[in-house]
């Protein structure tokens, strides 16, 4: 595979990510948006009710395109396949820089730097150790880091690091291809839409769709930024504009009401909840 296709695939998996991780921001907004615009809601309730159905779906099956272990599969598994045996397309630092100092010039090389997540700091324990030492001087007053923990790495650690982060949820990777296979792509006759028997015995909580979107975030993200140079985008700037329009129809209820007490001097509420 050339540099270019390995490009170009790690930014397609990135876009499957990007999607699937705002399928779920909107998920999230229901459960607040449910508390504090619940009338506003409930003039459209089939609506709203039929597009969270369909965003859980379409999650699911996003994700499942992700992880999907099939050898024909253009996913994760292959794209680390990919990156693992071309990891020469990779940097392996972040440049030479010079500096001139009393008509002397210096050269050094910049290592490459990575921010590690809590679940990756098993990894690098003594650095880690190291590094969480020194941001203890820079502690609040709580003792909580001001900063994340930032180490130096190669390239094939970062490599070896994501392999083991991506074997350590392999069933909860299972998990997800049973559901995909069992609920979301076909109506398995075993399963004869049990599907509580089917969530009990290959379970996804809200924990295990996070940890799968964050690792398909994080490692598209890695490949894509290191082999092309450019940001990664992890995420739609305006993903919380839904708001806006539950405002709009709040503001036009609280309009509705007055006009209604303007026209026939009582009051009377136009959208009575159900």
């Amino acid at each position: 595979m050339e540099k270019d296709e390995l490009v170009q695939l790690s930014k397609n998996l990135m876009m499957e990510a990007l999607y699937a991780r705002s399928y779920m921001d909107i998920l999230d907004q229901y459960k607040a948006n449910r508390t504090a615009y619940k009338q506003e809601i409930s003039l459209s309730p089939a609506f709203y009710s039929i597009s969270e159905m369909a965003l859980i779906e379409a999650m699911s099956i996003r994700l499942a395109r992700l992880y999907d272990a099939d050898d024909k599969s253009a996913g994760l598994g292959y794209l680390m396949e990919q990156a693992e045996a071309h990891k020469d397309y990779f940097p392996k630092d972040r440049g030479e820089h010079s500096f001139e100092s009393d008509g002397e010039v210096y050269g050094f090389v910049i290592p490459l730097q990575h921010t590690l997540r809590e679940c990756e700091k098993c990894y690098f324990k003594e650095r880690v150790a190291k590094e969480e030492a020194l941001l203890s001087l820079l502690s609040d007053t709580n003792g909580n880091h001001l900063q994340n923990v930032t180490i130096e790495v190669t390239v094939e650690e970062l490599l070896d690091m994501y392999h083991k982060r991506f074997a350590s949820i392999q069933t909860v990777c299972k998990n997800l291809r049973e559901q995909r296979n069992k609920i979301y792509a076909h109506n398995d006759r075993n399963v004869n839409f049990n599907l509580e028997t089917l969530y009990r015995v290959s379970p996804l909580s809200y924990q295990d769709i996070n940890v799968l979107l964050e690792f398909a975030e994080d490692y598209t993200a890695f490949c894509y930024e290191y082999l092309s140079g450019n940001y990664a985008v992890l995420e739609f700037k305006n993903i919380d504009d839904w708001e806006n329009t539950l405002v709009y129809a709040q503001k036009g209820i609280a309009f509705q009401r007055l006009e209604w007490k303007e026209k026939y001097g009582e009051d009377f509420d136009p959208f009575p909840e159900p």
